[in-house]
């Protein structure tokens, strides 16, 4: 375990062209399994909600946060880095659960904008709340020092990745305004 740490540390100095030691490339694969199962353990219904039904879902959500309570088709496929195809599906799939409407815009009846109703709504605060709810309670679990501990190295983490080209690290706040509900992995 110690030549591996080693080896972290040797690599951390070497440029991005070198390829990861096995013992890295073990590791990354690691480390993406236990993010995996974390999200699964968190939010295990999380199979009954898609990812582009949750992306779908959050994109609406945000829009009315921000005073845009309709959205075309469109718009929410680019927002929501769907294919049009995908957000048609998706759509069909919300609007037959009662979560969204579609309707034809009054001025052009070509136009068809989307809402989330107030099922919807009640849908994606109530699996928030969950998802939150199994978060507050797998952290207090973890005890005060460990979950701090974890917070401080993700947020390391997505400091390292969230780097720009020119090699300055990006804020936590420029990150959450440049993360796409697809790239989010709390959907909700």
């Amino acid at each position: 375990m110690e030549s591996t740490l080693r080896d972290i540390d040797d690599h951390r100095d070497a440029s991005a062209e070198d390829v990861p030691s096995p013992e890295l490339a073990d590791l990354a694969r690691q480390l993406f399994e236990q993010f995996a199962q974390l999200g699964r353990n968190i939010h295990p219904n999380a199979q009954n909600f898609t990812r582009g039904e949750a992306g779908v879902i959050r994109t609406l959500h945000l829009a009315d946060l921000a005073g845009e309570p309709t959205l075309t088709p469109t718009q929410i496929a680019e927002r929501s880095h769907l294919s049009t195809a995908r957000t048609a599906n998706v759509l069909r799939a919300l609007e037959e659960k009662g979560w969204i409407s579609r309707e034809h815009d009054t001025a052009d009846r070509r136009r068809v904008t989307v809402t989330l109703t107030p099922k919807g709504e009640s849908e994606r605060s109530r699996r928030r709340k969950e998802m939150d709810d199994r978060a507050a309670d797998f952290l207090g679990k973890l005890g005060a020092e460990d979950a701090h501990e974890a917070i401080r190295i993700l947020a390391r983490c997505n400091e390292i990745l969230g780097q720009k080209k020119e090699g300055r690290p990006r804020t936590g706040e420029q990150h959450r305004k440049e993360v796409t509900p697809s790239e989010d992995l709390q959907a909700l």
